[in-house]
């Protein structure tokens, strides 16, 4: 069962790719389309699923309805877990 928040997105570079379909599914963390050429540029859609995409959502559109949205920042970093990045990253000594 997905309980993840979608977040999805329109990509756009200088060179084709092949599309990005992992094993376990489409509704598993990441899917990106193959690129399809408009304008000279190669463009396809990304997709990814994971707990803090409602929360960046949710921020982005508090930040816009206050008119302090930039787009392309991070509206707030309130309701990340960065305790797996803890984990992996060993302490300094």
């Amino acid at each position: 069962m997905v309980t993840d928040t979608i977040f999805s997105q329109q990509t756009a570079g200088d060179q084709p790719h092949e599309g990005i379909f992992l094993e376990a599914g489409l509704f598993h963390e990441i899917a990106m389309s193959p690129t399809t050429e408009v304008e000279g540029q190669h463009r396809s859609a990304i997709m990814t699923w994971t707990d803090v995409n409602f929360s960046k959502f949710a921020f982005d559109l508090l930040a816009l309805l206050n008119g302090s949205y930039r787009h392309g920042h991070i509206s707030s970093y309130y309701g990340f877990d960065f305790s797996e990045l803890n984990r992996k990253i060993s302490p300094i000594v």
